[in-house]
């Protein structure tokens, strides 16, 4: 997933993958040989790698919207502030700020957290692993 930059293009066998805005996301097999080039500049992305009919997952950008507890069947979650601030509210603790670059690691059950935008322009990534 491209998280900061212009893009980058990933070439793959017969296959072309582009990432252009923040939150573009592609899949591909980890053993797959890629050429890469960078649009315009240097980028950031975020990698997930996982064991292929074990586990399976998600990410997502959320953007402006609070990350609380949900029924999902995920059993980890990791949030990555990209821009913005959240406020981290958690029984027990005190309330944490978060800035971008910040990140937020949560093994199930998540009971009782909640990540709040503290700014107009609150952007998280999540990703979950089911």
């Amino acid at each position: 997933m491209l998280i900061e930059g212009r893009g980058i293009v990933l070439q793959g066998g017969a296959a072309t993958m582009r990432l252009e805005r923040i939150g573009d996301c592609v899949a591909f097999p980890g053993e797959q040989t890629l050429n890469v080039e960078l649009i315009d500049g240097p980028v950031r992305v975020w990698n997930l790698m996982i064991r292929r009919g074990v586990v399976k997952s998600s990410m997502r950008v959320c953007r402006n919207i609070s990350a609380t507890r949900d029924s999902s069947d995920s059993r980890a979650r990791v949030m990555l502030v990209l821009d913005g601030t959240y406020m981290l509210r958690a029984p027990g603790c005190q309330d944490a700020q978060l800035q971008p670059g910040d990140g937020l690691s949560l093994d199930w059950p998540f009971d009782g957290f909640e990540l709040v935008p503290a700014s107009r322009k609150a952007a998280i990534l999540v990703t979950q692993i089911h």
